[in-house]
């Protein structure tokens, strides 16, 4: 995150340090190192899960049906 801090790319992780949120007292603030990281971390175990499920349960579906 600090990098990409000092070295914007186009990618996730500077477009999360350049959001924007309302914060607790309704003014606009930037997300912390902390906020940043512990997004990734979350979104990638969720992505990590969805693929592990779509490929087993394609080969279930394909064992089912192997003319496919």
């Amino acid at each position: 995150v600090q990098e990409r801090r000092q070295n914007p790319q186009g990618d996730m992780i500077s477009r999360l340090i350049a959001a924007e949120i309302p914060g607790e007292d309704g003014e606009l603030r930037r997300l912390d190192d902390v906020e940043i990281t512990g997004f990734v971390a979350l979104l990638g175990g969720a992505g990590a899960e969805t693929v592990t499920k779509l490929v087993g349960s394609a080969m279930v579906e394909f064992a089912r049906h192997p003319e496919q």
